[in-house]
């Protein structure tokens, strides 16, 4: 499990895996963190859908180990991230 501190720098990472792509549909992910805040990561191609929830939903769905479930939003099948 991740400490705090460790789930921005490893969204950062997966996210920066996906940024460019064309295989990537364009999302707009906003994630409350532990810590109180939230942040906005911006990446794929297209229209833009809306995803919402806390960390550890969207880092299962960003690496593949979840299907989204917890999040909120037009949640779109990723391509694998590595």
């Amino acid at each position: 499990m991740l400490a705090g501190d460790q789930l921005t720098p490893m969204l950062d990472c997966v996210v920066s895996m996906y940024s460019g792509r064309p295989d990537v549909p364009a999302t707009d992910l906003t994630v409350s963190l532990p810590s109180g805040r939230e942040q906005t990561w911006a990446f794929g191609t297209g229209e833009p859908r809306f995803v919402t929830g806390t960390a550890a939903p969207a880092l299962a769905w960003l690496t593949g180990r979840g299907d989204g479930t917890g999040l909120t939003g037009e949640v779109p099948a990723l391509p694998d991230w590595l």
